[in-house]
């Protein structure tokens, strides 16, 4: 139990705009800025099904998650962060 309340800690909730995120296409990480227009950014643990994600080549990955990342516009997601890694809907 102790072990579980100390990783608790380490989680925190954020809803993110959709613009906020992009994929690289050289890599085919998923970058989480702190803004929409920031520069700023970090690789993080996609809240996409790692199965499409492992079977797709990066900068394809890329060509089709930013599209979808920018067609969702004003879409916020939930994200449930522990660290940087995040899961979400």
């Amino acid at each position: 139990m102790e072990r579980l309340r100390e990783r608790a800690q380490a989680f925190s909730d954020k809803v993110v705009q959709a613009e906020a995120f992009s994929v690289d296409d050289r890599t085919g990480n998923l970058l989480l800025c702190s803004s929409p227009k920031a520069s700023d950014c970090s690789p993080t643990n996609p809240p996409v099904p790692i199965s499409y994600l492992t079977r797709c080549p990066p900068d394809l990955r890329a060509i089709n998650l930013n599209h979808w990342l920018r067609k969702e516009g004003g879409r916020n997601f939930f994200l449930r962060f522990d660290g940087w890694s995040a899961t979400g809907s």
